[in-house]
């Protein structure tokens, strides 16, 4: 498994790509309606203004099991991962939203997470 993240400032353009990238499938939410980007970003905004001191406050995951690994996962395999994961890193309760993407072979989950 491989996982990178990092702190971003440009939530709705990040969440959109994830959104609206070919075959995208959204795995889990926790704690947004939001249909599009911008509107989950707004949401995300709320709490984070609450630390006015933490400029890039949305942080972006990415998980990749190793190519054979991913191949037999089920999409409620990538939830458990998802949640999984969340729950380590103790940002289970934040608002998030996870999108699972198949490029070719290599299945990857981006998490968005607000981090107040």
């Amino acid at each position: 498994m491989i996982g990178k993240a990092h702190s971003i400032s440009h939530a709705s353009n990040a969440i959109n790509y994830a959104m609206e990238k070919k075959g995208a499938v959204e795995i889990s939410r926790n704690n947004v309606a939001g249909e599009n980007g911008k509107e989950i970003a707004k949401e995300f905004r709320v709490f984070q203004n609450l630390n006015a001191r933490c400029q890039r406050n949305t942080i972006s995951f990415v998980l990749s099991p190793a190519i054979p690994v991913g191949n037999q996962l089920t999409n409620d395999d990538f939830k458990n991962l998802s949640d999984d994961f969340l729950i380590r890193m103790n940002l289970n309760e934040n608002q998030s939203i996870t999108f699972l993407h198949r490029d070719e072979d290599h299945l990857h989950l981006h998490i968005f997470c607000e981090s107040d």
